[in-house]
């Protein structure tokens, strides 16, 4: 079933446009915050989940995976309307992501990025795009056997929020008509109303 063009056919209306950004735009973001942040080789960070997954850096190489883990709406959104676009609908996502840093300087990458957010200029790419950064948790040792050896790895949650507004085609009422009935059904009455 395919949206309808507006509020005035019956059906369902999807919007027509929107300022979140799609899945792989939002992990190019991080993937770059992450890249700016430690200074390591682009190759070397990588989304957690691929469909073709590349081959595991050697043990001996420094590299991290990064993957959203929990995403939240607004509970309280706001609205605004204009006859000539339609309903604006205005609301913060909290998305939460596990940073994953692996080999030899895995402790020293997240304490890169840990120390480096704080800088009001390493954050400036994410305020242009209407994110800001929230948190960043402990970090957490947790190693992974790989080939019958030890790899170190160290996991931090980073949160964010970001800002959204979502523009659906809902039109404003020019006119209706109303019908009016008693409880006991005795009297009906008919009200048409005009803007």
């Amino acid at each position: 079933m395919t949206w309808v063009a507006n509020s005035s056919i019956k059906g369902y209306i999807g919007p027509t446009s929107t300022t979140a950004l799609d899945d792989n735009s939002l992990d190019d973001i991080i993937h770059d915050l992450i890249q700016g942040l430690t200074n390591l080789d682009n190759t070397l960070i990588r989304p957690g989940f691929q469909p073709q997954p590349a081959n595991m850096p050697n043990i001996n190489q420094s590299w991290i995976a990064f993957q959203l883990v929990k995403n939240t709406d607004d509970l309280a959104p706001s609205y605004s309307f204009d006859p000539l676009i339609g309903l604006t609908e205005y609301k913060n996502e909290i998305m939460e992501y596990l940073i994953s840093s692996y080999g030899p300087n895995a402790g020293y990458n997240l304490r890169l990025i840990r120390d480096g957010i704080k800088i009001g200029q390493n954050r400036d790419v994410l305020s242009s795009l209407g994110m800001a950064f929230i948190s960043l948790s402990e970090t957490m040792q947790a190693p992974m056997k790989i080939n019958e050896r030890w790899e170190k790895r160290y996991d931090v949650r980073l949160r964010l929020r970001r800002e959204i507004s979502v523009v659906y085609p809902i039109e404003s009422l020019q006119s209706a008509e109303i019908e009016l009935n008693r409880d006991d059904n005795s009297t009906t009455e008919n009200i048409f109303v005009t803007q």
